[in-house]
């Protein structure tokens, strides 16, 4: 049991003869849990944690194929908390964006690879204009020069 939320996770160790040992993360304690045999729950109870655990591994297998989470290179513990930070943090972006933005609506039906290439592709227009601005601001006509990039990075907001 860990108590780094508020409410109790628990990790159970789960024993079969044909299956071997499997580890489950709850948040109910193990004695709570029922038991999913089809004499006790019935099928459809079966299928509704499956399509609860459908979604979990669709997540685990985005994480580690889309973001490269499956074959990291860091090897302390905080380096690695610290990359599956950012790797939850770009694929929760990836997901909000699109439903939060009117100008990222049309990737709404699209793809997880196809969201993750245009945030790719809006943080690095970002940092060109950013890096842009700030070397501007250094030369002797800052001011027409920032006001001209300032104007085609609006013009390329507005495109994109």
């Amino acid at each position: 049991m860990t108590k780094l939320f508020d409410q109790a996770v628990w990790i159970i160790r789960s024993q079969n003869c044909h299956e071997g040992e499997r580890l489950f993360i709850s948040t109910l304690p193990a004695q709570d849990l029922p038991e999913l045999t089809p004499h006790k729950t019935g099928f459809w109870r079966i299928l509704d944690y499956y399509n609860q655990r459908w979604k979990i591994e669709t997540y685990f297998y985005e994480i580690k194929k889309f973001w490269s989470f499956g074959s990291y290179q860091v090897r302390s513990q905080d380096k690695i908390e610290g990359l599956h930070f950012i790797a939850n943090l770009a694929y929760l972006l990836t997901q909000l964006l699109p439903q939060v933005r009117p100008e990222w609506q049309e990737l709404r039906g699209q793809g997880i690879s196809a969201r993750k290439n245009a945030l790719s592709r809006a943080i690095t227009k970002e940092r060109i204009f950013t890096s842009l601005a700030q070397a501007a601001q250094k030369h002797q006509n800052s001011e027409i020069i920032l006001q001209f990039i300032l104007d085609v990075g609006s013009k390329t907001r507005k495109n994109s």
